[in-house]
């Protein structure tokens, strides 16, 4: 890959995600984490990724990560600050919990919302 190339996709993952106005909530380096990771797999020519101990076709990683938006990145760091336990393994994890972001972010909030209803 050129590295033109590299950093426009860098750049188009940045304003995916709005990475601008993240780094003022959460700061440059843990985004830019989230940034290589997606870039990382944006850039991928495996067939299949691991995920979690699963392996997943390229394509449907691929799309996953081309749908995360903003809301799906706040989602990761709320459940980066829930997480009580030790994270041995931080790429895998985030990789983990970007990939599931777009199928798990509207149960976890209901559950908050219900949790919440349940205290009140």
């Amino acid at each position: 890959y050129q590295s033109n190339s590299v950093e426009y996709l860098r750049d188009e993952i940045r304003n995916q995600i709005g990475y601008y106005c993240l780094a003022q909530e959460y700061g440059n380096a843990p985004l830019d984490e989230i940034v290589e990771l997606m870039l990382e797999v944006s850039l991928s020519t495996k067939s299949s990724m691991l995920i979690a101990g699963d392996h997943y076709p390229i394509i449907l990683v691929k799309s996953r990560f081309a749908s995360l938006t903003s809301l799906h990145i706040i989602y990761v760091f709320s459940r980066l600050k829930e997480q009580v336990q030790p994270i041995s393994n931080m790429h895998s994890y985030l990789l983990s919990t970007l990939f599931r972001a777009p199928t798990t972010i509207d149960s976890y909030y209901n559950a908050k919302v219900r949790h919440g209803r349940a205290v009140m």
